[in-house]
């Protein structure tokens, strides 16, 4: 534990989504490597980069999906992308 009542769940088996959107309109959605430390991470390619024009800024959030089905919000939050 890291001292603030959370922590690593294996998500190995899991799969997650990153999605971006501007205001409430979807614009990206993108597949997680989900690794057995607790991470879920998304990289953005150049296209999906571009598919965010003219929009730069926006929310994005994770959620995930365990193999037996359970659904959970991993995280949420702002981006902005400087290029």
């Amino acid at each position: 534990m890291d001292g603030t009542g959370e922590y690593p769940v294996d998500l190995s088996e899991w799969t997650a989504t990153l999605s971006l959107y501007k205001d409430e309109e979807l614009l990206v959605i993108v597949p997680c490597s989900c690794t057995d430390d607790g991470l879920a991470i998304a990289k953005l390619s150049a296209s999906s980069i571009n598919a965010l024009d003219p929009w730069r800024k926006g929310s994005w959030r994770i959620d995930a999906t365990s193999p037996d089905g359970q659904k959970e919000l991993l995280g949420w939050g702002y981006f902005e992308v400087v290029v």
